[in-house]
């Protein structure tokens, strides 16, 4: 017989790796380096060489794949790289960006200008209460009309402050004069009057303006190994895995104490601590395995109970641990070409018999 090999393979069993960089297919002086995937290998090329085999000469500085900007003089450097030499009002490394740009002070309202910001011309950085390309446009901080009770916005750079109606106070004028009238605070927690309105004394566990906001003691995860955090007031609760307890699930349990495996061995800090002997199976190896009742064998073969579990007795012409296999006539390639003459293909059939 013979064998015809895939690419990257040879030998009569196809068994040899090919060594691609044998041939040296890479030009003008390139490394090869032999690929980690079989019948692949690639190319290092020199400076100023590319291509699959390194043999397409090319100039970093031509007109086509030249980065330099702005009129710039590009240079071709010994490592294949390029070096651009700007003009006198030009930088960046492809002399990109106009350091005249900002000489014209063209930002409004004191904003600052950047030159060839991110491969832009200019940029102008506004002050809090500004916006637009060159900062022209004043922010009206009134245009939310954030002032409460019929309270007036008047609108300055970059806030704003509200007249409030009478009876009324407060940035928002949101406050009335006697807040602690109306109970604010939630739970029947203590109002304290101010001038500017009130404060709530919260319960422990509680927080916000009114103490409506029960503090989360879970935010910080303090359940180890993946126990489960039961959020309380003013207090959490960590719901362990099986293999674990303690305040914050810190304590490995020793599942093998209570020698919980029958006919096995106790492994110890793994999820299924049981490793069964071959007749036992269940979690805690309890079930005793019937093999004949669990067993197929197949082909007609009949199953017989062993002191290690199992066999199947085979009929003619089959074999295998489950009677899956065919003893045929045809099982030796030797034999193909004996037992069928003229190329014929030979096909085993059941009692050890063949057909051509």
């Amino acid at each position: 017989f013979s064998c015809e090999c895939t690419s990257g393979w040879t030998g009569q069993n196809c068994s040899e790796e090919t060594n691609e960089c044998a041939s040296d297919p890479c030009m003008n002086g390139a490394f090869c380096h032999e690929s980690t995937i079989p019948g692949q290998f690639i190319c290092l090329c020199p400076p100023f060489y590319t291509g699959q085999f390194c043999n397409q000469r090319y100039n970093p500085c031509d007109l086509l794949n030249g980065p330099c900007r702005n009129n710039a003089s590009c240079l071709a450097l010994v490592d294949g790289n390029q070096y651009c030499i700007c003009r006198k009002e030009f930088e960046g490394e492809h002399c990109e960006i106009d350091m005249t740009e900002c000489l014209s002070l063209p930002c409004q309202n004191y904003g600052d200008c950047e030159s060839g910001v991110n491969n832009f011309s200019k940029r102008c950085i506004c002050r809090p209460g500004f916006s637009g390309l060159l900062c022209e446009i004043e922010i009206n901080e009134c245009s939310s009309k954030p002032c409460k009770n019929n309270g007036t916005c008047v609108d300055l750079a970059n806030r704003f402050l509200c007249n409030c109606k009478p009876g009324y106070h407060g940035s928002f004028c949101e406050l009335g004069v006697s807040d602690c009238k109306t109970s604010p605070c939630l739970d029947g927690e203590t109002c304290v009057h101010r001038n500017d309105g009130y404060n709530c004394l919260c319960a422990p566990g509680y927080t916000g303006i009114d103490c409506e906001v029960n503090i989360d003691e879970c935010l910080s995860e303090p359940c180890l190994h993946d126990g489960a955090c039961i959020d309380g007031i003013n207090h959490y609760t960590c719901d362990c895995k099986s293999e674990f307890f303690g305040t914050h699930c810190e304590i490995n349990a020793n599942d093998c104490l209570s020698n919980p495996c029958l006919h096995e061995r106790c492994t110890d800090l793994i999820e299924d601590p049981c490793s069964c002997d071959t007749e036992w199976t269940g979690t805690q190896c309890k079930i005793r395995i019937n093999d004949c009742t669990s067993t197929l064998c197949m082909n007609e073969g009949s199953c017989q109970k062993s002191a290690h579990g199992f066999a199947c007795i085979c009929p003619h012409g089959y074999t295998g641990a489950y009677c899956e296999k065919l003893i045929g006539s045809c099982a030796e390639p030797e034999l193909n070409s004996v037992l069928c003459l003229n190329g014929g293909i030979c096909i085993s059939r059941p009692g050890n018999t063949f057909d051509c």
